[in-house]
């Protein structure tokens, strides 16, 4: 209170937000805690059987384990993506299970003042495509199952997330044509060579700008790529299949018989009170995954 007894409203907003602050620090201090002494697996066999015993205790086949796995990454060649630009050594398209496609747009802009060219570039086509199912296999061929879409174009935690890295498929730069015939092409590439050629004249007389060329990039996950996930892992069911040894690798659990129940990786659920030991909710932690390229 102040020296006449009323209350001062700025100290106590001090205090009232020093307090949510600590109280946030120490929450997340518990996670960082948590997430670190996170069970790791390289064996998916033995992960199985801990989340097997967990679900048993619980109560609850749906139990799901919060772990980091360490794996190869496998799919089906019925699944794997096609590539647009990136070729084999055989000189077809590449396959694989997460395509990541960009085109940016390079121009020279004319400053209002000094006249001095500046080189700027713009994205102006982004897409993504991935594997409807893939997963995680060790160095036996047991599998934990990373995504396996119910619906069009559905995404997985991991490519929703971004948290991994991609390697580099095709990477090319397009000049701009200032001749529509220059490459002697069908009557098709000619009129799209005209529209082209026009536009860009259009730009440098009226706007200041010279297009120089399109740069187009293909970023791949490939089979086989190494990968560390995190995540909650649990025993789902598939309808009686586990849709049968793939292509690209095989053995362990995927040349069993066919069974019921798989391991999946998901979005692990958010704790409750009692679990995080008291205070308000917390983020949840989605799956990510890195390659160990």
């Amino acid at each position: 209170t102040t020296s006449g007894g009323s209350v001062s409203w700025p100290g106590v907003g001090c205090v009232a937000v020093g307090y949510l602050f600590g109280r946030r620090e120490r929450e997340c201090k518990r996670e960082v805690d948590r997430l670190r002494n996170i069970p790791r697996y390289t064996d998916f066999a033995a992960l199985e059987r801990d989340v097997s015993e967990l679900a048993a205790g619980a109560g609850d086949p749906n139990a799901g384990l919060l772990v980091a796995l360490s794996g190869v990454a496998r799919a089906d060649d019925a699944d794997l993506v096609r590539c647009d630009r990136a070729k084999d050594e055989r000189g077809n398209p590449r396959r694989c299970i997460y395509l990541e496609s960009t085109d940016d747009h390079h121009v020279a802009r004319q400053a209002p003042r000094g006249g001095e060219w500046l080189r700027e570039s713009q994205t102006v086509s982004a897409t993504q495509r991935e594997a409807a199912a893939w997963r995680l296999e060790d160095a036996r061929g047991d599998r934990v199952n990373m995504h396996r879409a119910s619906s069009f174009d559905q995404r997985s935690d991991a490519a929703v997330a971004g948290d991994w890295h991609l390697a580099v498929a095709h990477d090319s730069f397009e000049q701009a044509r200032r001749d529509p015939v220059a490459d002697n092409g069908s009557p098709g590439n000619v009129l799209t060579n005209i529209g082209a050629s026009v536009l860009s004249g259009i730009y440098d007389a009226n706007m200041g700008i010279h297009m120089l060329g399109v740069r187009r990039r293909e970023k791949i996950l490939p089979p086989g790529a190494k990968l560390t996930a995190v995540g909650e892992v649990t025993l789902a069911d598939v309808g009686g299949d586990d849709g049968g040894p793939g292509a690209n690798g095989g053995g362990g659990v995927a040349s069993r018989e066919p069974r019921s129940r798989e391991l999946q990786m998901r979005r692990p659920r958010r704790r409750s009170r009692r679990e995080r030991g008291g205070g308000g909710e917390t983020k949840t932690k989605t799956t990510t995954t890195k390659p160990a390229f």
